[in-house]
């Protein structure tokens, strides 16, 4: 589901001479070094939503995320950490290649990110986007990064996204990936709390369940150490240890990179909130969530993932691969194939969220965040950009611009219409 602008949503600086033979020459070494993605057989796929099939799911996605953090080539970089970000994604010129990038590149500002200011009261939080090589090309060549672009599709809505007929954007190919990470900062020295999503502890509000309001926090430092006292939105704590950051997937700061992190208000926000001071090189910042969507069947294949202490329990670790690597074990997975299968054991439509992306989102008459769907939400997705925060439940026709004029549905793709310049 969409996350509004209170959060960083960057990409790479680095963009490069539109034209011709520049522009075709670095589009050709991208397409030398990228590592493609190789999507399942889609019957397959399909087969397992139609059955509701919950371990297949799981098992498909937990591959997914072994293929998108292999380390890439030369760079050593996790593969997703090479993609484009938003900002060069809809930037008027073409980004670097994946062979030039660094773990810096989709930290860089995007001064124009979407509804930056309609949040900007709430808890900050560091989150990313990233496209692979496939949705990136398919953004550039049918210049989705253009309102202009998506304003010539606008038509009545009433068929399907990703059909590709007048009214919705040309579908995605079956290799087409974005993603959405979202990070939290660890000093060089000291330790920091951490809020830690548990279910059970944290019934839903109708305000949202954003995460200053969860119930247990988590002390995490460069290394693991005993006891330490932390501080966190007016909480003090003593907690009986401090978890070392090898546990989570994190990025090494060095003084460049902290520097351009400090341009960005809301990661100014957060590093004054949660170690006292601007970031600085020698700090980290840790993975805490990540949102996976691949284009392998018509409405997208859905993962979302989340940092926990006791990731080795419970029904978010079902399935995990036995000879997966740290940090990934300290993950847990929830899937998404459909709006409505397989029920909740109440007979009601599926849930699936990310605690750190979604849980924050109102009651706005079906139920909050905790019991939000990615596909239930994306589904609607179209341009103009109606509502894109509100909660649904189960399957609804694509129909966001319905009765308000005429509208474009952009495959699921909400980052489509909030980012097209």
């Amino acid at each position: 589901m969409a996350r509004a602008a209170a959060l960083l949503v960057v990409a790479v600086a680095m963009v490069l001479p539109t034209g011709s033979a520049h522009e075709r020459a670095l589009r050709a070494a991208a397409s030398l070094t990228a590592e493609d993605f190789v999507p399942a057989n889609e019957a397959a796929l399909e087969l397992l939503r139609e059955r509701g099939d919950l371990v297949g799911q799981r098992r498909h996605l937990w591959q997914v995320l072994a293929n998108i953090t292999e380390p890439s080539g030369r760079s050593g970089l996790a593969r997703f950490m090479t993609w484009f970000g938003a900002a060069e994604t809809f930037a008027e010129r073409p980004a670097a290649p994946a062979a030039l990038r660094t773990a810096a590149m989709p930290f860089a500002i995007d001064e124009r990110s979407a509804l930056r200011g309609s949040l900007s009261n709430q808890p900050p939080l560091i989150v990313l986007a990233h496209y692979n090589d496939a949705a990136y090309r398919h953004i550039r060549t049918n210049s989705l990064h253009r309102q202009s672009a998506l304003a010539a599709l606008q038509a009545p809505l009433t068929t399907p996204a990703g059909s590709g007929s007048a009214n919705a954007i040309p579908a995605f190919p079956r290799a087409a990936i974005v993603l959405k990470s979202a990070w939290w900062p660890v000093p060089a020295e000291g330790a920091v709390a951490m809020p830690v999503w548990d279910a059970l502890a944290n019934p839903a509000h109708r305000s949202g369940n954003d995460y200053p309001t969860w119930k247990r926090v988590v002390a995490v430092c460069n290394r693991a150490s005993g006891a330490v006292d932390v501080a966190l939105l007016g909480r003090t704590m003593r907690l009986q240890q401090c978890i070392g950051i090898e546990r989570f997937f994190n990025l090494v700061l060095d003084a460049e990179f902290a520097a351009l992190l400090m341009q960005e208000p809301t990661a100014r926000k957060l590093a004054n909130m949660v170690i006292g001071r601007p970031l600085r090189a020698g700090d980290r910042l840790a993975l805490v969530a990540l949102h996976v969507t691949t284009r392998e069947i018509a409405d997208w294949v859905w993962g979302t993932l989340w940092w926990h202490d006791r990731a080795d329990s419970g029904p978010h670790a079902a399935g995990r691969p036995v000879a997966q690597a740290a940090p990934w074990r300290s993950y847990v997975l929830d899937v998404a194939f459909d709006a409505d299968r397989p029920r909740e054991p109440d007979g009601s439509a599926r849930i699936v969220f990310n605690p750190w992306l979604e849980a924050r989102f109102a009651d706005s008459g079906h139920g909050g965040g905790t019991v939000s769907n990615c596909v239930s939400c994306h589904t609607r997705a179209a341009s103009p950009a109606l509502d894109p925060f509100r909660v649904t439940r189960g399957a609804e026709p694509p129909t966001v611009g319905a009765g308000s004029g005429s509208s474009v549905s952009t495959s699921s793709l909400w980052s489509i219409p909030l980012q097209a310049r």
